[in-house]
């Protein structure tokens, strides 16, 4: 027998709580595409590092408007080029680069969106009849250094599959970094649910708590800035 939808979101709310931490100060922010964050313990003049574009910024453009963040935003692909040049994203605060976030720098391989209205450029498939392109990339850890930040607040990665070499990267490099938001690409061929187990183990040893989950999106948040 099938569980009416009502329940099963109802149930998927309650499996979702189970895997996080009481956390107050928990704010969604953005509209049509939104993130949850601890807004209580953003500093002033926060930074962010926000990786994955699509058609949405309305997440960085209010941490910038509101909260009064600086946002670096990276997107190569021409969904996120496309997006960041509306009137409406250009922001004093808001900072675009057209480069992917991944694991290496260079010129990878990115897979072709399956929907060419979504516009989603994927991690590349082991799959030699998938279309696939190319883009400049670089890693968190080496813009970290570049423009000397000190701290990022908040590190956004909704970068389709690209996510568990990023996550390796900052870890290993112990970049200091206060709140994840992260969507898992488990979903997507390829990519095996242990790959995410890994990662949120990875992230839990190295001092994260997972503070709110909504199916594949996590936001995590170090236990030493939580108040």
């Amino acid at each position: 027998m099938k569980l009416p939808r009502s329940l099963r979101k109802h149930l998927r709310r309650i499996w979702d709580s189970l895997w996080c931490t009481n956390e107050k100060g928990i704010t969604k922010v953005g509209g049509a595409t939104s993130w949850a964050i601890n807004t209580e313990i953003l500093p002033h003049n926060a930074t962010i590092v926000s990786g994955g574009v699509g058609n949405d910024v309305t997440f960085e453009r209010e941490l910038a408007d509101h909260y009064g963040c600086t946002v670096y935003i990276f997107d190569p692909s021409p969904t996120g080029m496309e997006t960041m040049a509306r009137p409406e994203n250009q922001h004093e605060r808001i900072f675009y680069f057209p480069l992917g976030l991944a694991a290496i720098p260079g010129t990878l391989v990115f897979t072709l969106p399956d929907d060419p209205e979504e516009g989603s450029y994927t991690v590349a498939r082991d799959n030699a009849t998938v279309r696939s392109t190319r883009f400049s990339c670089t890693t968190v850890s080496a813009f970290f250094n570049e423009r000397q930040l000190g701290r990022i607040d908040v590190l956004k990665l909704d970068i389709e599959g690209f996510e568990y070499g990023v996550i390796d990267d900052v870890l290993s490099e112990r970049l200091p970094i206060s709140q994840l938001c992260i969507e898992y690409h488990h979903f997507m061929k390829g990519i095996s649910v242990w790959q995410t187990c890994r990662s949120i183990w990875r992230l839990k040893r190295s001092g994260f708590s997972i503070c709110r989950k909504e199916m594949c999106d996590y936001l995590f948040v170090a236990r030493l800035v939580r108040k």
